[in-house]
């Protein structure tokens, strides 16, 4: 039975790979090999390793993907930016293809809600190669928008939430018990990476026990749950041998930290690692020994989450951080060694309620700590309370359109800030950025 694991393209005004790596789809395909004896095939079009040696700057795996304008959809139609889908060229892509016997199941998982057009144009190219295959759709579109993924996507079956028992079970159903090994063998989820590829995507836990009011976190995984640290250490020591830049894809890192996080420091400081945290580390949780521990392991990429510093927004966001606390972060982290420009914090915008004022006030206050900030554009996510307070107020439709959801959509459409509004926040940003960099005191 051949089974074929498939990240769809990206359709969006921009999309850049800050370590963008289909993990959960990784690990999915890492238990069907490891559980079954159906032959395996891997396809990621969002892989710029795989061939396209001009496309992608092989220091850390961060880059930008290849990009092809095309016709925006009708509701995007008044937002004057170019539309493009982000991925390899249709003639790599369809080569890549030809190279592919035909398949007896398609697997794809979807990624923002809002890049439903790029799921819906990947699948269906897919049928032209393998017409008689069955489809399988899950990942963040069936989970957060059910009835959506059903109506946009067409596949035969949809998968709601972590995927590998019912995956198996649907393997099971059709292919029969045959299919499946007495013992399990071990299978690395390195071997779905393309070996060109500098970057090791690592999750040491899964969920978060915080309860932002604009985060689908718990949607997504409704249990915290951690890995044993020492699984994590043995999954590092492995991947090192042909990879040195370690990706966290956490979204609750430094939570229990005595217990997680600071042994794998340990460990990882007698590696010669680089570390990075792209998904924004919980400030409360920065003290002094987890600063010098996030130093001595090799961290290249330090992204904090202040977010805001409105007191209003920080009773909805678990008062993950405020002023006094993300000033002991930095200077917690300025003490073991990081310069201030070495840091970054993620300022978000757009969020419903949340003034223009108060935009400027986060952006006065991280620009008087001398660290970057990096601005987080809000986007509507269905089904958690900010996006329901949007659907209350009328802004958005109870049907949601999952195109509605789109960041920029949202800044333009719905979030009340005008266009001279937005290019002004981000001209500040830019102009704190240059100002951090070239301090030669930070």
């Amino acid at each position: 039975m051949n089974v074929l694991f498939l990240t769809p393209y990206i359709t969006d005004f921009s999309a850049y790979d800050l370590w963008l790596r289909p993990l959960g789809l990784m690990q999915l395909a890492a238990v069907v090999k490891s559980r079954t004896s159906c032959r395996v095939f891997w396809l990621n079009p969002l892989d710029r390793y795989a061939g396209l040696e001009n496309l992608y700057d092989p220091d850390d795996g961060r880059g930008h993907f290849y990009r092809s304008p095309i016709a925006k959809p009708q509701c995007f139609q008044s937002i004057p930016r170019f539309f493009a889908r982000y991925g390899w060229p249709l003639t790599v892509f369809d080569a890549y293809l030809e190279t592919l016997p035909p398949m007896d199941m398609i697997c794809m998982t979807t990624l923002m809600t809002y890049w439903v057009d790029g799921a819906s144009f990947t699948l269906d190219r897919l049928r032209r190669h393998s017409p008689d295959a069955v489809t399988v759709v899950g990942g963040i579109l069936p989970t957060l928008m059910p009835a959506a993924s059903k109506r946009e996507i067409r596949a035969d079956y949809y998968i709601s939430g972590p995927g590998e028992n019912l995956l198996l079970k649907l393997i099971q159903r059709i292919g029969g018990r045959k299919l499946f090994k007495p013992r399990p063998s071990r299978i690395r989820i390195e071997d779905f990476l393309s070996a060109a590829d500098p970057a090791y995507p690592l999750l040491t836990s899964r969920g978060c026990p915080m309860q932002c009011s604009y985060c689908a976190s718990r949607l997504l995984n409704p249990e915290f749950s951690e890995r044993p640290v020492s699984a994590v250490i043995r999954e590092v020591r492995s991947a090192r041998r042909s990879r040195r830049h370690f990706v966290f894809f956490d979204d609750a890192l430094l939570i229990n930290k005595e217990s997680r996080f600071l042994p794998l420091a340990r460990a990882a400081a007698e590696m010669n690692l680089c570390l990075h945290t792209p998904n924004g580390l919980h400030v409360r949780e920065i003290d002094s020994v987890s600063a010098h521990a996030l130093r001595n392991a090799g961290t290249r990429t330090l992204r904090l989450s202040l977010e805001t510093t409105s007191c209003d927004i920080h009773v909805r966001d678990s008062n993950k951080a405020d002023a006094d606390t993300m000033r002991r972060a930095v200077d917690h982290l300025l003490e073991a060694g990081f310069s201030a420009a070495e840091m970054e914090t993620y300022v978000l915008w757009g969020l419903p309620g949340q003034s223009l004022d108060s935009v400027h006030a986060t952006l006065d206050f991280v620009e008087n700590l001398g660290i970057i900030p990096r601005l987080a554009d809000y986007s509507p996510v269905p089904g958690t309370p900010d996006c329901i307070r949007l659907q209350d107020s009328g802004r958005l439709g109870r049907s949601l359109d999952p195109r509605h959801t789109n960041k920029l959509f949202h800044l333009l459409q719905t979030s009340g800030y005008s266009g001279s509004d937005i290019r002004a926040v981000r001209t500040r940003c830019r102009g704190i950025i240059s100002r951090v960099r070239n301090c030669r005191s930070c």
